[in-house]
């Protein structure tokens, strides 16, 4: 494990960090990663979206009235 965290460019040892701080830093760490995961998510529809989209295009009449 490591000893040192950095945040906003300092640098802090962990053992010297008291509870309240760290438990900030896992907060952060979570919702980093559920920004990750939603972003990947919504790439995942963005890419649906434009197949439904393609799709539709395909199947509608080639004249237009």
């Amino acid at each position: 494990m490591f000893d040192k965290i950095a945040i906003d460019g300092a640098e802090y040892r962990i053992a010297d960090l008291d509870k309240t701080v760290l438990d900030q830093v896992v907060n952060l760490q979570k919702v980093d990663a559920e920004l990750q995961n939603l972003r990947f998510l919504l790439s995942i529809a963005q890419k649906a979206r434009a197949a439904y989209a393609s799709a539709l295009n395909a199947a509608l009449p080639k004249t237009r009235q």
